[in-house]
């Protein structure tokens, strides 16, 4: 049995693409014309597919184009589809095979003609030895209807005696799909507007990345796909940012966990300089070195107090160890004054002259806090503390996207950010206190029934409230650092994660809401346990 090829996550590039072709219709009735006429469209469309495809390393590309639902469309519609397919199949295949195509057609071929069985075949026959792109063309194809004649093929081999029940596997079920000998999907497009897989590939697209696009598919060109291909690899690239935070987070030593996020922040501050015009050298290392400094004093705040107490003989200023903590009053106030700014303020935000002094100021004071809270998250807290904090913004932005692109009509702050909604800010703050609940639930609800139930109550409610105000404060964090790259007139933070923007673009929300859950966690603590 072969070995099932699934797609690598940590590879940023689609080898193998899934299209449902969907609009062509539409497309042609918008044009007053009959619908076969979308379809002729249709056909123009996927030539450009497969030649943009063929010429950008793509290894497959499968593509929708009969389902076996379709057969319920008008008798007259599905005649004319059946003679555009032998028709097309027919003229295709010479060009197919002179650029090493492989075609490859899956289904339940038994519904067609013994004609169209056979140009089929012929064509399969044709390009079996090409070593380039495969083009599959799925007609008269279901998943449910793949997954079930797998089943069948199993059951028959368990009858026969071949194989035992103890031998079903994924593996086993894989194997006698129709696309046993490809890799399973990376990107998976719809066109059209709609939102759903259509019984397409349904076993094979559980690990896929979903694209949907308004765009019908007579007008989805090769410019729209490379669109669509793009996104995919910006997803790709935050996958693999994700699995390297989440790894630092539960591998690293506190101390190293420190290291590696002043890294970060050392980055992020060099894309800072750039995008307030901060060109001098001199400047860009002397405003990094202020930021080297005061991390490095908090690193070894203990040993400095000791050291201290021993020149000073001032035994008691060891007892001054927990002043850092007052430090986060500036951070939280800053961010709670940005916030209200932009909700009031954003149009003359944009026009406002900010001298270059306190544009380094406020630069300095997101980024080291950031550093300085989040570190102190990891060592006083633990690692489960930070990965709920990363989950929380996470899924808010998630959510944000969903319910925005779902729901969302009133923008939150047009000048700004066109593209986030009031509705997707509800539905990240209403994620955020499903997590809230979730953590609750992880902990456990036996809690509720014992002595002290008041103080877990009390907990709770604190943990949900906490969780909502620093998700709305990671909204407008984003906001302001899209403010920056507004007034700077750019569209990425850098360039050092090449194709994906830059270190800030990944990590605006996390600056802004770090020290606020830091000192909301601080206070939930103090305020149940004093």
């Amino acid at each position: 049995m072969s070995e099932p090829k699934l797609q690598s996550h940590l590879n940023p590039d689609p080898k193998h693409i899934a299209i449902i072709m969907d609009g062509n219709g539409r497309w042609a009735q918008k044009r007053f014309m009959p619908r076969i006429m979308g379809h002729h469209a249709g056909v123009r469309a996927v030539r450009k597919a497969v030649e943009f495809c063929a010429k950008t390393n793509i290894e497959v590309l499968s593509l929708f184009a009969f389902s076996s639902e379709n057969w319920r469309r008008p008798t007259e519609e599905v005649n004319l589809l059946m003679e555009l397919f032998m028709a097309t199949l027919q003229k295709e295949v010479d060009a197919l095979d002179a650029n090493n195509i492989r075609l490859k057609i899956i289904g339940d071929k038994s519904a067609f003609s013994e004609k169209l069985q056979a140009k089929i075949i012929a064509a399969e026959q044709q390009t079996a030895s090409n070593t380039g792109l495969t083009l599959v063309v799925a007609a008269n194809y279901g998943g449910r209807w793949d997954i079930t004649q797998a089943v069948r093929q199993i059951t028959t081999k368990i009858e026969a005696g071949k194989i035992a029940i103890s031998d079903i596997s994924e593996q086993l079920i894989n194997d006698h799909l129709v696309t046993a000998d490809l890799a399973e999907p990376d990107l998976f497009i719809r066109t059209g507007g709609e939102e759903r897989i259509s019984n397409f590939l349904l076993w094979q697209l559980a690990y896929t990345e979903f694209y949907f696009t308004d765009a019908l598919w007579p007008d989805f060109d090769q410019a729209l796909l490379a669109e669509a291909i793009k996104s995919f690899k910006n997803r790709q690239r935050r996958s693999v940012l994700l699995i390297i935070a989440v790894l630092a987070v539960l591998e690293l030593p506190a101390i190293y966990f420190s290291l590696f996020i002043a890294l970060i922040t050392l980055a992020a501050a060099w894309e800072w300089l750039e995008l307030t015009s901060v060109d001098n050298l001199f400047k860009k290392v002397q405003f990094l070195l202020l930021l080297v400094l005061p991390m490095l004093g908090v690193t070894y705040w203990t040993v400095l107090l000791e050291m201290l107490a021993e020149i000073l003989e001032w035994p008691e200023i060891k007892n001054y160890s927990d002043a850092l903590e007052w430090l986060v009053i500036a951070p939280v106030l800053f961010w709670i004054l940005i916030m209200t700014l932009i909700r009031q303020a954003a149009p003359e935000l944009l026009k406002m002259q900010i001298k270059p002094g306190l544009q380094t100021f406020m630069g300095w004071l997101v980024l080291f806090s950031a550093w300085m809270f989040l570190s102190k998250l990891r060592a006083f807290y633990g690692t489960g503390m930070v990965m709920y904090f990363l989950a929380l913004i996470w899924l808010a932005d998630i959510s944000a996207y969903f319910v925005g692109k779902r729901w969302g009509k009133d923008a939150l702050s047009p000048e700004i950010s066109p593209g986030k909604t009031v509705q997707g800010m509800y539905g990240a703050l209403g994620s955020a206190a499903l997590a809230g609940v979730a953590l609750r639930v992880y902990y456990g609800l036996a809690a509720f029934d014992q002595d002290g139930a008041e103080l877990v109550v009390l907990m709770a409610v604190d943990l949900i409230l906490l969780s909502i105000l620093t998700v709305l404060i990671s909204i407008y964090g984003d906001l302001f650092f899209s403010l920056i790259k507004r007034r700077k007139g750019v569209k990425d933070s850098g360039k050092l994660l090449p194709g994906h923007g830059g270190i800030l673009d990944r990590v605006d929300s996390v600056i802004a809401a770090a020290p606020f859950f830091y000192a909301g966690i601080v206070l939930v603590g103090r305020s149940v346990f004093s």
